[in-house]
């Protein structure tokens, strides 16, 4: 797994759930997350947006930033990113579906209240 998590990936799609269980599919996506194997550092900026469909519709911008964030891998299932350090908070990457070119992963944003996938392909 670490082998195949190698590498600069480029952010294709994101979906976005709320608490309420309202999917949100983002209408622009820009960003790079590479995940050095070796060193076990993980740098990304994921940018994108997407439109509330509530009563007075409104666009979300989002991010998700890494700079140099030490990471584990977790029974090849689960990509913990420490982005202050060891011992801090971390974010919980679910491993949903790796190839060698393809991947895709989602975490629950606990201060947000929303559940986030991100598809990527390998630059």
């Amino acid at each position: 797994t670490l082998k195949k998590l190698n590498g600069v990936w480029e952010i294709t799609n994101a979906r976005i759930e709320d608490g309420e269980g309202f999917s949100f599919y983002t209408s622009s996506v820009s960003g790079t997350m590479k995940i050095d194997s070796k060193e076990k550092v993980c740098t990304a900026l994921l940018a994108f947006s997407y439109e509330n469909l509530s009563e007075l519709p409104y666009i979300i911008y989002d991010t998700l930033e890494y700079n140099s964030s030490a990471f584990s891998l977790n029974n090849s299932e689960e990509l913990e990113v420490f982005p202050s350090g060891f011992g801090e908070t971390s974010d919980k990457f679910r491993i949903l579906d790796l190839t060698k070119d393809y991947l895709v992963i989602e975490y629950y944003h606990y201060s947000g209240y929303k559940l986030k996938r991100f598809t990527l392909r390998k630059k």
